[in-house]
């Protein structure tokens, strides 16, 4: 994931709806990670990044 080149401009939206995988320890083929997703190894960064852009 890579949130630091969004080309949108600043305040563009009113809202936004931030919802990252939620999980980190399924199995690559599990049906849940296929619903769902699941968090990258640099999750934490990643979702600090996401959040960062949102603001």
């Amino acid at each position: 994931m890579d949130f630091t080149n969004m080309q949108f401009v600043d305040e563009t939206f009113k809202m936004v709806v931030f919802d990252p995988p939620h999980l980190n320890k399924l199995g690559e083929n599990s049906w849940m990670a296929k619903k769902y997703g699941v968090l990258n190894p640099t999750w934490q960064d990643d979702i600090k990044k996401g959040f960062d852009e949102c603001m």
